[in-house]
């Protein structure tokens, strides 16, 4: 069938060009040397995916690459342009999960880069002012950003919550007190908490098949689980019954 619709070219105008958009903001130094992944379960500020040093000596690996015309250029090139595509193409914010290769092939080209410097100027009386700098710059970064990954970011209460820690006491807790109990109102703010209690207690697949309660899909094509056995998702004054035996 054939678009003739000018609503139709309009959107499909607006989603190519946030397509290219998207695609060349991960190249960006705020994706690669500043955010890195915009779901806190994988990126945070201050993790950056590539220091700021290796970020300046992709161009230069680029140069030499091509100066030098090395017979493997133009494929890096072309790998390099299309590691983020499988992040452009999704909904979703930017996301260092799905643009891995991203990374791998931006390291190899910087460290062309880097000994290609190494090369031309090791016996120029530059070298020293040029590479110290560049070594010590890169030690610095590399330790703020491992030192922030392993004793700051875990701590962080926006990282607990994105990895939802506290389902597992949760369902422990409704265990001891599942048969006193008539209805448990459980938020969906921090994640979906159905997956942990079918899984912690050992919930039956085909009883809960038959008495989930659904969302409709929304525009993304997604739905939710609204709630099963004594489980409610939602907690909210509209819909919560005030009795003696509800959590």
């Amino acid at each position: 069938e054939k678009i003739t619709s000018p609503k139709k070219v309009y959107i499909g105008d607006v989603g190519i060009k946030n397509l290219i958009l998207k695609h060349v903001t991960y190249f960006s130094p705020q994706f690669l040397v500043i955010r890195g992944d915009e779901n806190y379960r994988f990126g945070y500020e201050g993790i950056s995916p590539i220091t700021l040093v290796e970020y300046l000596f992709i161009y230069i690996g680029l140069y030499y690459l091509f100066k030098e015309k090395q017979k493997f250029r133009y494929f890096l090139l072309i790998l390099l342009l299309f590691a983020p595509l499988a992040g452009s193409l999704t909904w979703t914010g930017f996301s260092i999960t799905r643009t891995l290769p991203l990374i791998v092939i931006s390291s190899i080209i910087s460290a062309y880069g880097f000994f290609g410097l190494v090369k031309e100027i090791k016996n120029s009386k530059v070298f020293l002012f040029i590479m110290l700098p560049c070594l010590f710059g890169y030690g610095i970064l590399m330790f703020y950003s491992w030192d922030f990954y392993f004793n700051h970011y875990p701590k962080r209460a926006l990282t607990i919550r994105a990895f939802e820690c506290g389902n597992k006491e949760m369902a422990e807790y409704v265990k001891k007190n599942y048969s006193s109990t008539d209805k448990f109102y459980i938020t969906q703010k921090n994640g979906q908490p159905y997956i942990f209690l079918l899984f912690y207690l050992n919930y039956p697949p085909e009883k809960y098949q038959q008495i989930a309660k659904l969302s409709a899909q929304d525009r993304f094509g997604f739905g939710q689980v609204e709630g099963f056995d004594k489980f409610i998702f939602s907690v909210s004054s509209s819909n919560i019954q005030t009795r003696q035996n509800t959590l």
